[in-house]
């Protein structure tokens, strides 16, 4: 009988199902799919009314509950209507159950703060200014004769009164002069890749609109970058609450940047520190004992040769539920032309995939409404998709023929063996969850050694019927998608019994999200094929 060997599941003498996942030699670029339970985890701000380092006790009723539980303007805020307002049904009610987890902000640093100045003087006739912040649209109506200061005062209130889902978490004052002050709404750094220009000015507009920089944490006349962040000991205990959290879920986080200088923005440098927190979490927490689905969502603005460094950074043999959607910048200088906050692509890619109904669903080519798309210069092209996909990669992008961004390919990070894709770990979740159900409900029974001659005893059982009773739940799901091949592949099924402790291991090709397709176009068909 071969060996089975074991990496999570540690076996023993206390009656336990435990399940391990393991794709050593699987190989191939399956394709993509979701998770559907949902937890925003970012910060909140003074008007939040839930207790920070604590889940909701229910999923969110309405994106409203979750926007009061982070408060107004908050990058919790803003994520939760990022993913409510464009990602539901159309009676509203949304596709995926979505959690939030509100951490407080960190005391040290500083809030990326750029100004936009109105200049020019007094308009002679009425005509509308049209920005991109953070990049959603803000057209502004400016009235005949309206002083630089007013007019100051209108942009600030359409930002200021728009909705949540359609601003990323900054505040926007005005202090006077024509001058119109956008801060961010917590102190870091992970909001410094905001976007921020002027679209148009009516001609008949005598005023000039200037940004103090192109992003929010740009050098530029009274602006200044985020400084600081979170640390993983910050998060201590909000991964503690994370811990006895059981509905399947995948994590939301916007720290991808969250350097402690000022030279961290823009898409320069990836800082690990909290995807790295969150990792060991997670092997922590979905592995054989524990057998929780737990999966991370993160974005990036970068080029592709970081980009892929970055997910390095994360390799270990259990990231394979770490996933970093990718949105091209431009290489010199750093600052992408998509102009949408990480947290809010995060939030976006999330609710992507927690909107398809089928775990063998594949995520190819879905678009991403209400992303600024990336100028031709920044867009990615297949050549560098390909690259991202093998470097563990999820890259967005705008396809040849397409107006819209799109996921080119959910993956996650890559392994020694090569990349997988997400829709693979969620199918093989929903397997593992469906057979620890079905063995988990069985009556408690001594286990035997297969004996043919064994007649029917109460509360003994053998490895063989084991081995059928998972049959059929196998047959079971053949047919709803999930598993194939069932009746020609059984045979292979290793079962064994180990002292007190009995002992199954499935072969992948029994899997359908781990299988490949290989097509050869040839001039001519050889003879005899």
């Amino acid at each position: 009988m071969p060996t089975i060997t074991f990496t999570e599941a540690v076996g023993g003498p206390v009656p336990a199902v435990e399940i391990e996942i393991h794709l050593t030699g699987s190989g191939g670029l399956p394709s993509g799919e979701q998770i559907r339970n949902v937890v925003i985890i970012a910060e909140r701000v003074a008007a939040g009314t839930q207790t920070v380092d604590t889940i909701s006790a229910t999923p969110i009723g309405s994106r409203d509950d979750g926007i009061a539980n982070c408060g107004a303007n908050s990058p919790g805020a803003a994520m939760v209507a990022a993913l409510y307002d464009h990602y539901n049904s159309e009676s509203g009610a949304p596709k995926c159950n979505v959690w939030t987890l509100p951490v407080t902000e960190k005391a040290a640093g500083t809030a990326p703060i750029q100004i936009l100045t109105v200049a020019g003087g007094t308009n002679t006739a009425a005509g509308i200014v049209t920005l991109a912040i953070g990049g959603h649209l803000f057209p502004v109506s400016i009235p005949n004769s309206t002083i630089v200061n007013d007019q100051a005062i209108l942009i600030a209130a359409a930002f200021n009164n728009a909705d949540q889902a359609d601003k990323p978490p900054l505040v926007a004052t005005t202090p006077g002069a024509g001058v119109v002050t956008f801060t961010g709404s917590v102190k870091c750094a992970h909001m410094n890749n905001i976007g921020l220009r002027v679209v148009s000015q009516g001609s008949i507009l005598v005023s000039t609109y200037t940004w103090s920089s192109t992003t929010m944490g740009g050098a530029g006349v009274g602006g200044t970058p985020g400084v600081g962040g979170l640390l993983a000991a910050d998060l201590a205990t909000a991964l503690a609450a994370l811990l006895v959290f059981t509905d399947a879920d995948q994590y939301v986080i916007p720290w991808t940047e969250n350097g402690t200088t000022a030279a961290k923005f823009g898409g320069n440098t990836f800082n690990a520190v909290l995807p790295t927190a969150f990792r060991a979490h997670i092997i922590t927490k979905a592995n054989a004992t524990n057998m929780i689905p737990t999966s991370l969502r993160m974005a990036w603005k970068s080029n592709v040769a970081k980009a892929v460094a970055a997910v390095g950074t994360l390799d270990t043999n259990d990231t394979e539920r770490i996933s970093l959607a990718v949105v091209g910048n431009v290489t010199a200088t750093g600052v992408s032309t998509c102009g949408q906050w990480e947290g809010e692509i995060a939030a976006r890619y999330a609710g992507l995939r927690a909107t398809e109904r089928h775990y063998g669903r594949s995520l190819d080519g879905l678009k991403m409404p209400g992303l600024e798309n990336s100028l031709p210069a920044d867009n990615f092209t297949a050549a560098e998709c390909k690259t991202l996909l093998e470097g563990g990669c999820t890259p967005i992008w705008v396809p040849a023929f397409s107006s819209d961004m799109e996921l080119c390919r959910d993956v996650a990070c890559r392994m020694d063996f090569g990349v997988l894709d997400t829709m693979a770990m969620d199918a093989l979740d929903y397997i593992r969850s469906d057979f620890a159900a079905t063995l988990n409900a069985q009556r408690r029974m001594s286990i035997v050694a297969d004996d043919a001659d064994l007649p029917p005893v109460d509360f003994i059982t053998q490895p063989k019927v084991v081995k059928g009773l998972l049959r059929s739940r196998a047959d079971a799901l053949a047919k709803a998608g999930y598993m194939t091949n069932v009746a020609t592949n059984w045979p292979n099924v290793t079962v064994n019994l180990s002292g007190s402790t009995l002992q199954l291991a499935l072969p992948i090709d029994l899997i359908p999200a781990l299988h490949n397709v290989q097509v050869r176009m040839d001039a001519t068909v050889p003879a005899g094929v």
